[in-house]
């Protein structure tokens, strides 16, 4: 029986608004990125890959389970596009990964980076506010084509595995499965910017599945207790509240 999170699959897929704006910013910073290598076609080139991706959405509609899929879908047809339609070129081939994680990593770093590093002065407890964020964030971006568990969930630490990604799945099936690191690397947007001694916390993420094909391991550990023993940060009037 349909529910609340079904989607209409007779109309055409769209992303959400983030994703939107990011996906934009992908197509100008993968034509800034050609015409920096001398691409003399980097226009007609990115119009192809815009057709392109048009094409992979259609072809993996099946993928569609929830809206948050649809976001994905998008993203992951926009970049493998892109790589093939470069990998297809001549003038291109060989500069195509390069040129493709350039345009992704730099779409959205900045904003996201330096919020994180403000993090410590907005918040009394940036690790318990993270960790409410990403609960948020699991089920309303990620959705249900990712599978996740969580090994440890206290004041100390808080450790989730996935077992299941979008991303992966989607690269694989469509031949670009070289692109897997980037998608990680994306994360080093906020990572790279958490300071354990001014953030009170630690981030590691040692195996996922597009870089070693085992779990992706998330792992926040505190690095210094809590300013009041005995309070629960997650508690309304607690630490980052």
């Amino acid at each position: 029986m349909a529910n609340a999170l079904s989607v209409n699959m007779t109309a055409a897929p769209r992303p959400n608004l983030l994703d939107w704006v990011f996906l934009w910013s992908f197509q100008r910073r993968l034509r800034i990125a050609l015409k920096s290598r001398g691409a003399a076609v980097a226009a007609a080139l990115v119009r192809e890959a815009s057709a392109r991706r048009t094409m992979l959405v259609e072809e993996n509609r099946g993928r569609i389970v929830d809206r948050a899929s649809e976001s994905h879908l998008w993203l992951c047809a926009a970049v493998t596009a892109a790589y093939h339609v470069l990998r297809s070129h001549p003038t291109t081939r060989d500069v195509a990964l390069s040129v493709v994680r350039e345009a992704f990593l730099s779409s959205g770093a900045k904003g996201v980076g330096k919020a994180m590093r403000l993090l410590p002065k907005l918040v009394r407890d940036p690790f318990r506010f993270t960790i409410n964020v990403s609960k948020k964030k699991q089920s309303a971006y990620y959705g249900r084509t990712f599978e996740r568990f969580v090994v440890q969930d206290d004041n100390n630490a808080y450790r989730m595995t996935v077992s299941k990604c979008f991303y992966h799945r989607f690269l694989i099936d469509n031949g670009a499965a070289e692109l897997g690191p980037t998608f990680c690397e994306k994360d080093l947007d906020w990572a790279a910017a958490i300071d354990p001694v001014t953030h009170g916390f630690s981030f590691s993420r040692p195996t996922t599945l597009l870089t070693t094909g085992e779990p992706c391991r998330f792992e926040f550990r505190r690095t210094r207790p809590t300013c009041s023993p005995g309070i629960d940060p997650s508690r309304p009037g607690g630490p980052g509240r």
